[in-house]
């Protein structure tokens, strides 16, 4: 079996990757998302499924995985009314780029009508709740059963690649059981 990795894009994101002390996840730098470069990282080390935390799908990235067959899903995916404006501008683009997920997590049922209405397939839209916990806190909620389901179904057995975007004050983590 292949080792799980977590990609980040910021420095804060990996220190805290890091230091989370992930047992068995390889830790890592996304790549830029410039033409070539997402293709040629995603051939060293061939994901089986990628699953993007909220709203960070990258052109080039989501091209060069499609074109490998890679399945890709997002997962606590928020969408603010000003970012649902702006995509709705562009939503041809939008849609274009949305179509490469085979599932998508949000985290409320107005988030995914916003999704809709922007033009990602209803029918992969589901609504998960927030899979945010204060890594601070003793208590962790349970894995969200609809979360749960969207891994099962794509990775069949596979490993799994997590991108994941993180502030200083917006800490994620994400447990995953493949």
């Amino acid at each position: 079996m292949k080792t799980p990795a977590l990609s980040t894009t910021t420095s804060t994101g990996h220190a805290t990757a890091r230091e989370t002390g992930l047992e068995g996840v390889r830790v890592l730098y996304g790549p830029l998302d410039i033409p070539g470069l997402p293709g040629r990282c995603l051939d060293r080390f061939r994901p089986d499924l990628i699953a993007l935390v909220e709203a960070e799908l990258w052109p080039n990235f989501s091209y060069a995985a499609s074109c490998r067959g890679i399945p890709m899903c997002m997962i606590n995916a928020p969408l603010s009314f000003r970012s649902e404006k702006r995509y709705r501008m562009v939503r041809p683009l939008t849609r274009l780029f949305f179509s490469a997920l085979s599932a998508m997590g949000v985290q409320d049922k107005e988030d995914a009508k916003r999704f809709a209405g922007i033009g990602v397939n209803p029918s992969i839209i589901h609504v998960t709740g927030s899979i945010k916990f204060d890594q601070e806190s003793a208590m962790q909620p349970k894995l969200r059963s609809e979360f749960e389901e969207i891994l099962r179904v794509l990775s069949r057995g596979k490993s799994v690649v997590i991108h994941i975007r993180n502030y200083a004050a917006h800490r994620l983590a994400v447990r995953v059981r493949v």
